[in-house]
């Protein structure tokens, strides 16, 4: 169970709560002489206040038995008691009151974080509609009573070996009761045979065991004379559940009065049939109400259930659930009935706008009694009436006012669906809506929890200042980087920002940055600290931009403090603090003056290109399009490499020398299919010797009177060397792009983990300074909890700046290598004895050796601090106890730690041994992306390697091979 003990981690968790659509309250005990008398709120959230009634500032200063009396007095108090001593969850539903309307709510208690955590969703309309359902039972009960009918249910009586012996009157009406003389109070509960011994031997007993026992209805005929009774009967049995319904006419009376018994014969055959469809009603509906009560105890889905009975009220071919995914617009089958079978469609949804249509969106079922081959509305890949379908039935699901899903039923029968059909399904689809909705609502619970666990176990408090070790790195920083506040006013600047300005250091903090936009002849814009006619706040330009891409990024010009405009490439952002308000604005600009140096160069490059091939023209041509003859000057032949060919040279043949990447190209800057008359193209040219040249064509088409092209007259220069410059530059400005991006990163890395210790020392610092005011006794177990806190994240600190530190070492090649000989088996011992013989979770690194172990000659400290990285990183992503595998070959060393923790992803291998590289799974874990980097360093300078295979999931195994003799 985790702890909850700081005030700032509180407020962090009901800040998370207010965004949970569930009541949600935590409450923490009040005792007197070690006695739980009451308990107090620690927090709440908004939904938690809106139903219970009252106002924040109530569950603040009152405690719970104060602010709710009553409850002392229900129930609900001994539950919290119950879970605050024994420690088990516990779930229940509890009735309320408020403003003269009786509601539920559906309550979970658990014992977290020194407290009972209670979870309250109110489930007022599924109580209403169970209410209903009940009500419309009773209504089914009472047409039963008010029958002419007689009606039994007789329920099986079985001895203690499992033999049928008797029925006994379970349900029966007055109808019944008084047809035999009796009372309904008198026959419920007593046994067929007991008050009438004669229906053995005259068959009712046996007709009611063969309905029983085959599950086949009956319709019977029969006189009874005995027991009193004289009776001639019709009646119908009909098995439900584990019992037997008897319903029947007395027509003793008829017989005497033949012709008015065979006028109401029909009535009685219709009588039957209607009391039939509603006991089958009655069955569906009951049973679909059990389901939704008891929706966990069922092996099926409670709309499953729904499904099979609804299959039994309304006999069509098929019945399908659909649920609207408003996320991706598709309806998404959850359920699916043809015939008497489950059916499971793979790729089944549909498009969720079929849907929205009249008269569904007002909320009633849309019929078509008579489906066409091409039916308008449906989707014809559906192939409704090619597979038989020729009716359709689809209820709109409505929960809470929101259009959730369709209920939809197929029928082989033109005009199948009855208004006693559509009236089913529509009472079937009202109680599948509170299906979906439950199911809905417990994943959302389910997800939301998970979060909030995610959240109170690996969150901490953002730092609301820059810390002196940011400072430390920004110093070092090769960019400027200046933040300021809303109004543009600088607030802190690194010295590559000072210096980039011409400012000592100090000068530029309080000054107002300025900005000139791009003006009409598009020169860049202009940045300074200096205010000038044309210049306005850069707040003012930059905030539209922010406000619609999260960041500006953009060539521009900054003024330094002796008039100088030197090019930069900038890069600003917003700042937030805690809240995620805006405080001000941060940017990155990096002098971009050399690049733009070799940019102007390039430009005078194609100048004197274009110029020289303007005054010389190095290579013409001329394409007689009537003799299709291409002529060459001797230029041409020599830029091509090849020896002047004979007058059958043409268009065509050339073509064979263009690369074969750039042809449809060239052939579109030809006259074969440009329009134009002046034509242009650059193009790839292989020569005879396999070198490769890039040449540019000028021509103009010279037309006849009727406007057709007999004529192309051209020059063409070799422009390879412009090429492979433009090539140069690019890669250059790719190279420059990412260290940016690299700058960029180990900022925002570095910055990660130094906040988080921090943080963690502050509030350590914070909780000691109200601690320092207790009595020793209380303040001395808590201060030296938090001392031991507070060394823990300096030790983190050290290691994190350890590692900067020696990535600056190996970067500039100033680590110390001396290697010696070294019985490497000792060395892993000592590693794992220093560092991982007392792990907290009792965890131990299994070692095992193979081959004849000798002495290696390496760098014992290197070597330590590869292995110690190695075997923390197993501990650190890992559960279970980690190895290492040694094994001593003849001319090398081969070492394997594997673990089988969380893994890494496949995307991420091949960046892993990449500074600042972090698999995206560890996202949560503390680390920098410097480890294996430095590990890797460390181990090359042995003359080995580092290499890893893993899987995610699965876990990861990291192979070391070291050379047995190391030069040093």
């Amino acid at each position: 169970m985790t702890s909850i003990d700081s005030p700032y981690q509180l407020q962090q968790v009901a800040c998370l709560q207010q965004l949970i659509p569930i009541a949600v309250l935590h409450c923490l005990p009040l005792l007197e002489n070690d006695q739980l008398v009451d308990f107090r709120y620690s927090w709440v959230n908004q939904k938690a206040v809106e139903l219970s009634g009252r106002g924040q500032q109530a569950f603040e200063h009152q405690t719970m038995l104060t602010l709710f009396p009553t409850i002392r007095a229900s129930d609900l108090f001994s539950r919290l008691l119950q879970v605050w001593q024994m420690g088990d969850p516990l779930r229940f539903e509890h009735p309320y009151t408020r403003q003269d309307r009786t509601g539920w709510i559906d309550i979970t208690i658990d014992k977290q974080f020194d407290g009972l955590l209670i979870t309250a969703t109110d489930i007022t309309p599924f109580k209403e509609a169970q209410l209903a359902l009940e009500q419309q039972t009773q209504q089914l009960l009472n047409i039963a009573q008010q029958l002419p009918a007689g009606l039994v249910l007789f329920e099986p009586v079985y001895n203690p070996v499992g033999d049928l012996v008797d029925f006994r009157y379970g349900l029966t009406n007055p109808a019944n009761a008084h047809t035999l003389g009796s009372s309904v109070e008198d026959l419920t509960g007593r046994n067929l045979l007991e008050l009438y011994p004669a229906a053995r031997r005259l068959g009712t007993f046996g007709r009611l065991k063969q309905v029983l026992e085959t599950g086949v209805s009956m319709q019977y005929q029969t006189q009874y004379q005995a027991d009193g009774l004289d009776l001639r009967v019709e009646g119908h049995l009909t098995r439900i559940d584990q019992g037997v319904l008897m319903m029947y006419l007395d027509q003793t009376s008829l017989q005497q009065q033949a012709q008015r018994l065979q006028e109401k014969n029909e009535e009685l055959h219709q009588t039957n049939q209607a009391l039939t469809r509603v006991n089958l009603r009655l069955e569906g509906l009951q049973t679909i109400e059990r389901a939704l009560l008891n929706r966990h105890a069922n092996e099926q889905s409670p709309e499953m259930i729904a499904l099979t009975h609804t299959r039994q009220l309304v006999p069509c071919q098929q019945l399908v659930v659909y649920q609207f995914d408003q996320e991706m617009g598709l309806a998404r089958s959850k359920s699916w009935l043809v015939g008497r079978k489950v059916a499971i469609h793979i790729g089944s949804d549909l498009p969720a706008h079929l849907f929205h249509i009249e008269p569904l969106l007002s909320g009633q079922p849309w019929v078509i009694d008579q489906l066409q081959p091409q039916q308008p509305g449906l989707p014809p890949e559906l192939l409704l009436y090619q597979r038989g379908y020729r009716s359709l039935l689809v209820v709109p699901l409505f929960s809470q006012q929101q259009y959730i899903g369709a209920f939809i039923l197929l029928a082989q029968t033109p005009h199948f669906f009855t208004q006693e059909y559509q009236q089913i399904a529509q009472e079937v689809g009202s109680q599948l809506a509170i299906v979906l909705e439950q199911q809905r609502m417990e994943q959302q619970l389910k997800a939301y929890t998970q979060q909030l666990e995610s959240r109170v176990r690996f969150r901490t408090r953002q730092i609301s200042q820059l810390s002196a070790l940011q400072q430390a790195i920004l110093k070092h920083a090769g960019q400027a980087i200046v933040s300021t506040d809303l109004h543009g006013v600088i607030q802190t600047a690194n010295p590559a920002g000072e210096k980039l300005l011409g400012y000592g250091q100090g000068e530029l903090l309080g000054r107002q940055v300025w900005m000139s936009p791009k003006s009409t002849d598009q020169k860049p814009a202009l940045i300074g600290v200096q205010a000038s006619q044309t210049a306005r706040p850069i707040w003012k330009i930059i905030e539209p931009v922010l406000a619609t891409h999260e960041y500006f990024h953009g060539e521009c010009h900054v003024l330094t403090q002796t008039g100088v405009s030197v090019p930069v490439l900038l890069t600003a952002s917003v700042l937030q603090d805690e809240a995620g308000t805006r405080v001000g604005y941060v940017g990155i600009a990096t002098d971009i003056s050399a690049l733009k140096a070799a940019e102007k160069q390039l430009r005078n490059l194609n100048q004197r290109f274009e110029l020289a091939t303007q005054a010389v023209g190095q290579g013409i041509w001329e394409n007689d399009l009537e003799q299709g003859k291409l002529i060459w000057d001797d230029r041409l032949w020599e830029m091509h490499g090849i020896e002047p060919q004979g007058p059958d040279w043409s268009l065509r043949e050339y073509v064979n020398l263009v690369h074969p990447d750039d042809r449809a190209s060239f052939l579109a800057g030809t006259h074969y299919v440009s329009p134009e008359d002046r034509l242009a193209n650059v193009s790839r040219i292989i020569r005879p010797d396999g070198t490769l040249i890039y040449v540019e064509h000028q021509a103009l088409v010279v037309r006849n009177p009727q406007g057709e092209p007999v004529r192309v007259i051209g020059v063409t220069w070799d422009v390879t060397e412009r090429k492979q410059a433009e090539q140069a530059l690019q890669q250059a400005l790719q190279r420059e792009q990412e260290l940016n991006g690299l700058k960029s990163q180990f900022v925002s890395t570095a910055s990660h983990e130094f906040r988080t210790p921090l943080t963690t020392i502050q509030s350590s610092a914070d909780l000691m300074e109200l601690y320092l005011k207790q009595p020793p006794e209380i303040a001395g177990p808590v201060l030296e909890k938090h001392l031991k806190v507070i060394g823990q994240q300096v030790h983190h600190l050290d290691g994190l700046l350890s590692d900067l530190l020696t990535m600056g070492r190996i970067e500039a090649g100033r680590v110390a290598f001396t290697p010696q000989q070294v019985d490497l088996s000792e060395l892993c011992q000592q590693v794992i004895a220093d560092h991982f013989s007392h792990q907290p979770d009792g965890r131990v690194v299994q070692v095992s050796v193979a081959g004849a172990s000798y002495r290696v000659n390496l760098d014992k400290k290197l070597m330590g601090h590869v292995l110690t990285n190695l075997l923390s990183n197993a501990f650190k992503f890992s559960q279970t106890n980690p190895r290492l595998v040694i094994r001593f070959e003849d001319q090398m060393v081969v070492l394997e730690v594997i673990d089988e923790g969380i893994g890494i992803p496949a995307q991420d291998l091949p960046t892993l041994f990449q500074t600042f590289s972090r698999a995206r799974n560890t996202t949560a874990i503390q680390g920098t992306g410097l480890g294996l980097v430095i590990a890797r360093q460390y181990v090359e300078l042995h003359g080995g390697t580092l290499t890893v295979q893993s899987q995610e999931q699965q876990g990861s195994t990291f192979r070391l091979i070291l050379p047995r003799q190391v030069s040093g």
